[in-house]
């Protein structure tokens, strides 16, 4: 696989640390994309957003691949930080509510990567991926309430929440393209208004939200 190497500079001690990017996207891989956003490829990889400067130890949430300075020069540094070192950055990241949630979504998804096939997980890990979910959605619902969102829902489906999910799915077709205009204008994307594309995506949507209700309470694995 090709990589791209780039700089990543801590914004707390100004350490500049290289790291390797894959150069393709992860859409042109062969991937496997889980219900908690997390992309499985062994074409693809890409840095955590959460990290750790290798110099004062301190975290921080990197910036976009798109806005950091590419460098001409091999580097096998992929600088993924594990389970533990998330649930770590959430504690000196907290009351931040951008650094914090994205600790806590990577956290989230390492947690589940971690424990997927386990037959037995420690009690502590169960309570604390529990209250992390709980947080991770109050923060998304806080900031978009009445937006139809995979994460959203399967939040809700993990903690159980099966009436919230049932709400979720009386989502009618308009008010989905409503929310999801609304999404783009917030964010300054284009709106492409091509009718055939949203119904195809809503009804896609709606298909595979209601088919995982009778799934177990784990993520399960979504597209290919």
């Amino acid at each position: 696989m090709e990589t791209q190497t780039y700089i990543i500079t801590c914004p707390h001690c100004g350490h500049e640390r290289r790291v390797s990017f894959c150069k393709e996207s992860w859409p042109d891989t062969d991937y496997t994309l889980w219900s908690d956003g997390r992309i499985e490829s062994d074409g693809w990889f890409e840095p955590t957003r959460t990290q750790q400067c290798p110099h004062c130890g301190k975290f921080f949430i990197r910036q976009l691949k798109t806005e950091l300075l590419m460098v001409d020069e091999p580097c096998t540094d992929r600088a993924i930080l594990s389970y533990q070192q998330l649930k770590t950055a959430i504690n000196e990241l907290a009351g931040t509510d951008f650094a914090e949630g994205w600790a806590r979504h990577e956290t989230w998804q390492a947690y589940n990567a971690l424990y997927q096939d386990a037959d037995l997980v420690p009690e502590e890990e169960q309570e604390f991926n529990r209250n992390n979910m709980q947080w991770l959605l109050d923060f998304y619902q806080s900031s978009s309430p009445l937006r139809l969102t995979t994460i959203e829902f399967e939040l809700n489906r993990l903690l159980g929440n099966r009436d919230a999910c049932e709400r979720m799915l009386e989502t009618t077709y308009e008010e989905y393209v409503q929310q999801q205009k609304e999404f783009r204008i917030l964010r300054g994307r284009p709106w492409d208004d091509d009718k055939e594309k949203w119904e195809r995506r809503y009804n896609n949507l709606m298909k595979e939200l209601k088919s995982s209700l009778d799934l177990p309470l784990k993520p399960y694995k979504g597209r290919n």
